[in-house]
Formats: C-alpha cells, structure tokens, sequence
C-alpha cells in the first residue's frame, strides 16, 4: 500500500465533508417518511405527531371527501386514529423514495405508497388495497427532518373500500 504523496486541500476535506452531510440528509429523509407509516400501521399515535412540524398542510382530497388544508399535527393524527383503530390490519409499504435536498432547512421527498387495509367481517368483502404517491415537503428542525406537508395520490384501488366506513 502507497501512501499519498499530499493530504487533501481544504476545498476536498469540504467537498467531501458536504457530500457526507448530504448522504445524512437523504438518510433522514427517507427515515422520516417511512417512520411515518409504519407508525400508523403500528397505530402508535403519540409517536407518530413527532415526525410533523405543529401545523401540516395535509392532501388527501383525491382520495377521501376532505379537502386539502393546513391542520394542526394533532388534528391530523386524530382523524387517522378515529379512522384507521377499528381495522383488524393496515399495512403501508413505500417504495422507490426520491429526495431531493433544496436548501440547509428545506427538502422534498415522493415514495410510491400500496396501502392494504383489512376489517374483519361476516357480511362484507375484508380487504382493501390502495395505491399511489406520496409527496412530502420536510423541514430541518432542531436538527431533525419533520414533515410540513404531505399529498396522497392514489393511481389504483381494489376491494371493498366500504370497509373503512364500517371500522368507524
């Protein structure tokens, strides 16, 4: 093994030291969104209010009949408990997550999302599969990822979507 004949200059320890701190970023990022849903599938509600900021602008609106709008982080994880806790299962998986660091304080990320809900019942079809995007808006806070903004955009649905009235 060779040594180098020079240490790296102040501008590579720097580049290099950036690319580090971008990896960390994306990272985070992904950490955060997928932390997100496995917290709803976990129904870990006290949890799941640490990965947003204290207001959230929320879309869910091609989806469900409430339109998009800021909510208060409590707000928001108070309508998926009073959804989401009488389903016998849920389960998110994400995949192909891009991030897209925009600034020291501010990020985007998109995921594609297949959500499948489960209600067990003697009169009715079990089982309801959604999927679509993600996107998120994040901000760094307090050296930590949170996210501001989040948009569902469901492509495709099968089942008895039905069910998720009945687990209310």
């Amino acid at each position: 093994m060779t040594m180098p004949e020079s240490s790296p200059s102040a501008a590579e320890l720097g580049d290099l030291l950036a690319r580090v701190r971008l990896l960390e970023d994306d990272l985070n990022i992904r950490t955060t969104v997928t932390r997100m849903v496995g917290l709803v599938d976990m129904r870990d509600w006290e949890q799941l209010v640490t990965v947003f900021t204290p207001t959230v602008r929320a879309d869910w609106s091609k989806l469900t009949s409430e339109p998009a709008g800021e909510v208060t982080v409590e707000a928001l994880v108070d309508g998926w408990r009073r959804t989401l806790t009488g389903l016998t299962a849920i389960q998110h998986i994400l995949g192909n997550i891009l991030v897209t660091v925009t600034s020291e304080t501010d990020a985007d990320a998109s995921a594609y999302v297949h959500a499948a809900q489960r209600l067990d019942a003697d009169f009715a079809s079990s089982l309801w599969i959604v999927a679509g995007t993600y996107d998120f808006h994040l901000v760094r806070h307090g050296g930590r990822w949170l996210i501001s903004a989040a948009t569902y955009r469901p492509a495709w649905g099968w089942g008895n979507r039905q069910i998720m009235d009945l687990a209310r």
